[in-house]
């Protein structure tokens, strides 16, 4: 349903009868639909028209719905809202504001809105017809969550005085706090700015209890079980900030900490458990004792801590698993005796459950004490005096680390996943040490970071639209995949580590995906990946603690898992159809050993690459040999015999591909001082690996004739390192050819081998001062979802055009670039580039994109520089 103006709405519905109206000398189009009419108002003409092409000649008789165009007010809104009700309405809602200084009241709805309920409000340059469609297809009734939230505020007012002035109804509340809150630039994540007036206080308390009513819409059906660690829980609320006394009612309001806890959390259906100072037997030293010792053991499914299960009419003494809770909430201060406190256990929890956020929640406010909480490693510090936010703090975490976490509905995957990247934000290092290209643009931790990102703006509003299917017929379901694809936006880089085969950067920088899947596949157990598909784990155990290529034939990577899914095929398939499937493991590391360009998709993609001199593996080739059968993913997929599934996966390695691809920034590059530093120890590199060129060419030299070896020099060592060194076109395919003249045997083969890669690795050396300054060109990528799969990419430059045009940079097997070109250029941007290489695939997911490039300098507002860029181009 569509709504505006609630007088024209009565005065439809007196007069569904009727197909034309006219008021006020406008002619207004209607038509009757089953019981419900469709009507479209005339604010805007070309909006007017859509919906009226739409409706005469699509809709027809198929579907009931109101369909009003122009802005309402705030009581308008609320009568609406009043009269759906009272008409018990289930259909879907969506609004539709034409003005930009119209503010939807149901702003307050976004999380429910994007999680798929209701519509979200939308400006009027969307497609009217894509709307439509899929407001159709939308056949789950929706429940309208405002009458218990209506009651609930009730119950809420009664526990403050006047002089909070709460007078107004929830609906009305609920859009003025959403109004403050988008105004209020102090507001973090959870917690509210204070100040010292009592003034200030009163908004906090009223954005906390904004919050408080949030955390029941979010919730729904899924409860939380929540652990309060606090020596002194049942602290009165004047004890915690004195101004309290003004505003709450001491004959209604709970007036301790853990009343107000308890309230919350009864709120959203959720349990909360109470660890506090009586457990004599085992206070809080010995208890971080009992969980230090934890640490140092397996990972243990039955870690237990005793505590208290509040209830309505009282608390009883549980033993609580850590692996069943959802949040924990933890005093700083336990108490002058116990030689702990709540930032060890913090910590501890994060090193013993990293999926369990763990949250300081104090009475200090002392900026000592809470520079100390972080620097410890607190990741979250929520002043008492916020208490009534707590219902909240669990979904503005989930908010913090990525939307994409709340798609996946399998909980142990949704855990895992938000366990790992909180492990990995507090841990940098882990994934990403050993280093061997550390000269390169940053692949570590920054870049995971930012690709992340990039997916939490992608990703949500494809998967919304109903990109995958819930579960296919080979058995793998859309949890699965998306846990698989988030896990490998933080995995696929781990291979600049090496292994015994590539343990130099030149050799390490083609194939580090390859070796990422190595690690995956054989070392999966230290990256916390999650199985929920009970065979799993007897197939994953056949890639353990392998050494790639493996045996005498040295078998790649890529082929043991194409044979891998050939057994599962043939081993009795009429009992084992579900065994042709990719497991987790093995779907991670698919899309790092094919998140490289060099790495083709399709035995088509492979005959491209060789036409365009690009370096392939040799892993990706049978036997680790040239003249074997390529083995592009295509191959690998067509094994499980489902094609749906392989259209989707290959689709989400083409998203996968172009989301790392886009990834230009200049995090990436670092400060003037790391990029002049940078600079220079790869001009160094340079230096070392054009000598090492030499003497290679000179080994090579000697196996030819006397005759020859003059020319085997000139060919292969002078005239490579001068294109080198000057920058120009190189074609390696040229090279190799030219190479096969003079050698034919397989032991040159791995020779040859050995020289195109350092050859390429010389000339991307070169290119790096040229790739800094084009990661130095951009600052930020701003992503905006349009509609209908539809995106707009914005990029940010410090620089003007003149600039971006004067500066070049170049590419092995390409013709030298300007910055401008590579960024904005019709034919040459980088990220049209991207979407024009997956295009066989991302056309699937995505269907139109705009590419805008502006200049932040302080000489120019937001200034855009060139034309538009759109794929496909029109």
């Amino acid at each position: 349903m569509i709504y505006f103006h609630f007088n024209q709405f009565l005065s439809q519905l007196r007069q569904r009868s009727k197909n034309y109206l006219d008021q006020k000398g406008t002619r207004w189009y209607g038509k009757c639909v089953g019981c419900y009419q469709v009507v479209v108002f005339p604010e805007n003409e070309e909006l007017k028209e859509a919906f009226e092409r739409y409706i005469r000649y699509v809709i027809g008789s198929n579907c009931g719905l109101w369909i009003i165009t122009e802005p309402v007010s705030e009581s308008d809104v609320k009568s609406i809202w009043k009269k759906v009700l009272e008409e018990k309405n289930t259909r879907p809602l969506l609004f539709i504001r034409l003005t930009d200084s119209f503010i939807s009241s149901f702003k307050l709805l976004e999380k429910v809105i994007e999680r798929g309920d209701i519509w979200r409000p939308i400006d009027s340059k969307v497609a009217i017809a894509e709307i439509l469609k899929n407001l159709i297809r939308q056949e789950k009734k929706i429940t309208n969550p405002f009458n218990e939230l209506e009651q609930k505020y009730r119950e809420i007012k009664k526990w403050f005085n006047n002089s909070l002035n709460l007078d107004q109804d929830c609906h009305t509340f609920l859009s003025n706090m959403r109004k403050v809150e988008a105004s209020c630039l102090f507001r973090a994540e959870i917690g509210h700015g204070e100040g010292t007036s009592s003034d200030s206080f009163q908004s906090s308390v009223k954005l906390q209890i904004y919050d408080f009513l949030r955390a029941k819409v979010l919730r729904k059906k899924e409860k939380l079980k929540v652990l309060f660690i606090d020596n002194n829980p049942d602290r009165e609320l004047k004890t915690i900030d004195e101004r309290f006394t003004k505003i709450v009612n001491k004959n209604e309001a709970p007036q301790k900490v853990l009343n107000v806890l308890k309230e919350g959390f009864k709120l959203i259906d959720s349990q909360l458990y109470i660890r506090d100072s009586d457990f004599k037997d085992l206070d809080f030293k010995e208890l971080y004792r009992e969980l230090e010792k934890k640490v140092r053991e397996p990972v243990s499914e039955d870690t237990v801590i005793p505590c208290k299960e509040i209830k309505d009419n009282g608390a009883i003494t549980v033993n609580v698993s850590l692996k069943d809770l959802d949040m924990a909430l933890i005093d700083i201060a336990l108490g002058k005796e116990q030689e702990v406190d709540g930032i060890d256990f913090v910590n501890i929890l994060r090193e013993l459950r990293p999926e369990l956020p763990a949250f300081i929640l104090s009475m200090h406010t002392d900026y000592a004490i809470v520079k100390s909480a972080f620097s410890r490693g607190c990741d979250f510090y929520i002043p008492k005096n916020q208490v009534f936010s707590i219902p909240y703090v669990y979904d503005a975490y989930i908010d913090e680390i990525g939307e994409v976490v709340r798609f996946i509905k399998e909980k142990e995957l949704r855990r895992s996943l938000l366990g790992n990247i909180r492990y990995w934000h507090f841990k940098k290092q882990f994934l990403w040490f050993g280093d061997k290209c550390y000269h390169m643009i940053d692949h570590g931790f920054a870049h995971a970071k930012d690709n992340w990102e990039m997916t939490n703006n992608i990703l949500p509003p494809l998967l919304r639209s109903g990109i995958l299917k819930e579960e296919y017929e080979c058995g793998v379901n859309s949890d699965e995949l998306i846990y698989a694809f988030s896990m490998a936006i933080w995995l696929h880089d781990i291979g600049h580590k090496g292994n015994r085969h590539y343990g130099e950067p030149h050799l390490i920088r083609d194939t580090h995906g390859i070796i990422s899947g190595e690690l995956i596949l054989s070392q999966g157990h230290y990256f916390g990946i999650k199985e929920v598909w009970p065979k799993a784990k007897e197939f994953n155990a056949f890639y353990e603690n392998l050494i790639f290529p493996v045996g005498d034939q040295r078998k790649p990577v890529t082929q043991l898992l194409l044979e891998q899914l050939k057994r599962k095929r043939t081993d009795k398939p009429e009992k084992n159809k579900q065994e042709k499937r990719l497991t987790i493991t093995e779907m991670i590391a698919l899309f790092s050993i094919y998140h490289k360009g060099n790495t083709p998709l399709t035995e088509k993609d492979y005959y491209n690459l060789k036409e365009r001199g690009k370096f392939i593996p040799l892993d990706l080739f049978e036997n680790s040999d040239r003249t074997q059968p390529i083995i592009p993913l295509e191959r690998i997929l067509v094994e499980i015999g489902d094609d749906e599934f392989s259209e989707h996966f290959l689709a989400l390695v083409a998203l996968f591909r172009f989301i790392d691809g886009i990834d230009i920034h200049i995090t990436r590059v670092g400060d003037p001082n790391e990029e002049a530093l940078k600079k220079w120890v790869i001009q160094r590199d340079l230096e070392y690996n054009l000598d090492r060129l030499k003497e290679l060419v000179r080994k090579m030299a000697l196996q030819t004739s006397k005759e020859l070896q003059p020319l085997f020099v000139k060919n292969f060592y002078l005239d490579v390192r001068e294109k080198i060194e000057n920058g120009a076109s190189l074609a390696i395919n040229r090279l190799a050819n030219e190479f096969r003249v003079f050698f034919k045997s397989y032991e040159d083969a791995a020779l040859l081998e050995e020289y195109l890669m350092l050859v390429n690795y010389c000339y991307f050396l070169k290119a790096q001062p040229g790739h800094f300054k084009l990661h130095a060109a951009v600052e930020k990528i701003n992503v905006q979802y349009i509609e209908s799969r539809s995106f707009c990419f914005t990029l940010y430059t410090p620089h003007e055009k003149g600039y971006l045009e004067k500066h070049k940079i170049f590419e092995v097997g390409k013709e030298e670039e300007t910055l401008y070109d590579r960024l904005i250029d019709g034919n040459r941007c980088y990220i049209l580039r991207e979407l024009i290489e997956g295009e066989r695939y991302l056309k699937n997911f995505i269907k139109y994109v705009e590419i805008k490039l502006k200049s932040s300098s302080t000489d120019s507002t937001d200034l855009e520089i060139g034309k538009p860029v759109s794929w496909p181009s029109k």
